[in-house]
């Protein structure tokens, strides 16, 4: 993983980015041959790997490569050294047979909602994830996220908090709206129920539709808890109490992520809302069709962002960590 990422990162010219997922379901375990564990458990193995990861890309120095065509030398002895990492899980000897990434590390993107996962986040990540049921929530996530990054010791402004969002846009508002309702239509519940039992390596099928949603649900599951608690708590919100797993499937398809819909004015003023409102440090877009949704959103809602002066001044120059005003990283903190 050491070794793919610097590559990535090195041919793109500094513009890898790592997503971290501590994986789901046990398919995903047994596809590798390892045992699958409890979410607690998958993230100390995880924090493990990437002390591996990260501690193989430093061993390289900054200045170790020296690529001297007249005297034949590549790089210095002296500034490339073993690893010797001895752990529970993982072991290396190192060094790293690729040079150090031009971005020392690769951006890293993680998404853990749990206390667990935000923890984990907190210690390792550039970037976080998020998938927040409306801004309160997101206001909610975006408090307690800051908060973890601070007790690892690290400035939280140094992290960016990204919620997913679902810019819905065209010229006039009936065409957005129009939009919406068309994609919703394509929603399937079973599809839905097949996508949380994915996500939550649960199987729902071998409960009635009509069953009441249990709050120790969330303690069952053994893939994503936080996605567990979010869909119980997406399907209460709109049917009550006494909502059903067929009403859990209902909520999905209608709140499959937080939608901006509406002319490009429309959407960027939601959008300054969160921004500006602490919610968020920035989005990450999600499209319902592609590459439609991109193209609209880079048509019609960048001029009117731009023309409110939120997004920073475009820069092609430089790594994706220099274009986005994020430190280069080290083991030692720095």
């Amino acid at each position: 993983m050491a070794r793919v990422f610097a590559t990535i990162d090195h041919l793109s010219g500094g513009r890898a980015v790592w997503n971290i997922v501590t994986s789901l379901n046990s398919n995903e375990a047994e596809n590798v041959g390892v045992e699958f564990t409890d979410p607690a458990g998958r993230y100390d193995r995880a924090d493990e790997f990437l002390e591996v990861v990260t501690g193989l890309w430093e061993t390289w120095d900054r200045d170790a490569l020296q690529m001297d065509r007249g005297t034949g030398v590549f790089a210095d002895p002296t500034k490339v050294r073993e690893l010797g990492f001895e752990g529970q899980w993982f072991r290396s000897r190192g060094p790293l047979t690729v040079p150090r990434p031009p971005q020392g590390w690769p951006l890293l993107l993680q998404a853990g909602q749990s206390g667990r996962g935000m923890r984990f986040a907190a210690r390792w990540a550039d970037l976080t994830f998020t998938s927040p049921r409306g801004r309160a929530d997101a206001q909610t996530h975006y408090e307690a996220q800051r908060a973890a990054v601070t007790a690892e010791g690290r400035d939280p402004d140094t992290v960016a908090v990204l919620p997913a969002v679902m810019p819905i846009v065209a010229e006039t508002r009936e065409m957005a709206q129009a939009k919406e309702a068309y994609f919703q239509s394509l929603s399937d519940p079973t599809e839905q129920l097949i996508f949380m039992s994915e996500q939550t390596n649960f199987d729902f099928s071998q409960l009635p539709m009509d069953e009441p949603v249990k709050d120790e649900w969330v303690d069952v599951v053994t893939g994503s808890q936080g996605l567990m608690k979010s869909f119980i708590a997406g399907a209460r919100s709109l049917f009550g109490p006494d909502a059903t797993l067929r009403d859990l499937a209902r909520a999905r398809t209608i709140q499959s992520g937080v939608r901006f819909v509406g002319t490009a004015v429309d959407v960027a003023d939601q959008m300054e809302e969160w921004f500006t409102g602490g919610a968020c440090d920035g989005f990450a877009i999600m499209p319902t069709d592609v590459p439609g949704s991109f193209e609209d959103f880079t048509r019609l809602v960048v001029p009117e962002l731009r023309r409110r002066g939120l997004p920073r001044t475009a820069n092609s120059a430089g790594t994706l960590r220099e274009r986005m005003e994020i430190a280069e990283r080290s083991s030692s903190g720095a």
